[in-house]
């Protein structure tokens, strides 16, 4: 028995962009380490905590590389797993008072210090980070829970933009660019991953929409900054106002990108509205509002039961045309596809198929069904009330085939052909009999002509 040898798991490189943005934050993480051993030592500036290194990096390379085959999918799991839980672990050392210590556990507070280590796991990254490799782990279950982890993860990116900018420019206080701007960055490479999902589609989109909706993201993170700036510069308020005005305007900026994403979302709808409509008047014909040839083989493709088609034309509509002129003759044959049309049942399509011929695709099991429907057909066609001129009774009345179809489109063909065969053969009757137009051909489902 022969034995084949497994191939080894290769990764290989992502898309350009993401390759970019798993650089930028690789770049960024190098930057922060070589900050903390060098120059924080000396100026005592806050920098990349080693854990949130570590978090950063494992993003980066999951942005950078791909798995080629499924076995490195529990590699990544395990690595956001493992980001992730302490993560959520300094939160709970942070935030719930007695909450046994091991993040910040002295020991490895002391172990740190003692290689030089500088920067500390705050609050915004690590609910960065805890929300970024969220998103990894929640995308099997579908990608709206991995939108939701990164709406959330954007929020903190906002939040955290602007209590940067903030400390800048108000009270020149110190904090770590790297970790910032890595948050930012692997936020950005998380929105093109997730760029034809509904909420962030419109910021993708090739065209002004697109450009707009960026501007506006800029100007709902500019006025708040700078509205507060100013205000700060002309108010003198106590410490803790200070803090609370401060989340105040971080919060408009936040409800405010929220607002364009909003915004954003109401616009795409809108413009595929406007597409599909303009897609179905294709579908359509201009002057009676009934599908065409093209919607009839759209509106067939759905059907998934048995079907049949029931073809009409109309008598001596040149007739019509004469007597009572091009206008009221096409308004009756706006009547016929109103009339026709309201006595519809659902799985029932009603198409324009020639200047005077209409066709209507029915569901129906067998051959009884389908001249059920066609004498429902006939019946609104007779009702349509007759024109006078002259002292003349010109009547609306039509001819009918009808025929069973076969599977697919060719079936449907077929099925016209024999339908057409049907209407011609009954006129032929007519014509011998001499009696006014009153019967209704039938011919074997279409399959079975060949």
């Amino acid at each position: 028995m022969s034995a084949i040898a497994a191939r080894p798991a290769r990764l290989s490189l992502t898309s350009t962009p993401n390759l970019v943005f798993g650089l930028l934050i690789f770049a960024l993480v190098a930057a922060g380490i070589v900050h903390s051993f060098v120059i924080a030592p000396r100026t005592g500036a806050p920098s990349l905590h080693p854990l949130a290194a570590f978090g950063f990096a494992v993003l980066a390379a999951h942005f950078m590389l791909r798995e080629r085959v499924h076995g490195w999918a529990s590699i990544w799991t395990v690595l956001h797993a493992l980001v992730l839980a302490y993560s959520v672990l300094d939160l709970l050392e942070t935030f719930v008072p007695g909450w046994p210590a091991l993040i910040r556990h002295p020991i490895l507070l002391d172990a740190k210090a003692d290689i030089g280590v500088q920067g500390s796991f705050s609050i915004e990254t690590a609910l960065g980070l805890s929300f970024l490799h969220l998103a990894f782990l929640v995308k099997p279950l579908g990608r709206t829970a991995a939108v939701i982890a990164f709406l959330a993860a954007a929020s903190v990116a906002i939040l955290a933009l602007l209590k940067a900018a903030f400390h800048i420019t108000l009270w020149g206080q110190n904090f770590s660019i790297f970790s910032l701007g890595c948050i930012l960055t692997a936020t950005m490479a998380l929105a093109y991953r997730l760029r034809d999902t509904i909420p962030l589609q419109p910021f993708f989109t090739s065209g002004r929409q697109a450009l707009v909706l960026r501007a506006l993201v800029i100007l709902a993170l500019t006025i708040p900054w700078l509205g507060g700036y100013l205000f700060f510069r002309v108010s003198n308020l106590d410490f803790y106002t200070h803090a609370i005005a401060e989340n105040v305007f971080r919060m408009m900026g936040w409800v405010m990108v929220l607002m364009v994403m909003a915004v954003g979302y109401f616009m795409e709808k809108s413009r595929k509205h406007l597409r599909r409509a303009s897609e179905l008047d294709h579908l359509r014909d201009p002057r009676t509002g009934a599908l065409n040839r093209a919607g009839l083989f759209a509106a067939t493709d759905d059907m998934t039961a048995a079907r049949g088609v029931v073809l009409f034309d109309l008598d001596e509509f040149q007739r019509h045309s004469e007597l009572l002129g091009r206008r009221d003759a096409k308004r009756v044959l706006k009547e016929v596809v109103d009339a026709v049309t309201d006595v519809l049942e659902p799985g029932e399509a009603l198409a324009r198929w020639g200047a005077d011929e209409f066709l209507v695709a029915v569901e129906a099991p067998e051959e009884t069904a389908l001249s059920a429907a066609a004498e429902r057909v006939r019946a609104a066609v007779d009702g349509i009330p007759p024109r006078v001129v002259s002292r003349r009774t010109i009547p609306v009345s039509a001819t009918f085939g009808i025929s069973m179809a076969g599977p697919g489109r060719d079936g449907i063909e077929k099925a016209i052909g024999h339908a057409y065969l049907a209407i011609f053969e009954t006129r032929e009757a007519q014509k011998q009999a001499s009696r006014p137009p009153d019967a209704m051909f039938s011919l074997p489902a279409a399959e079975s002509r060949g």
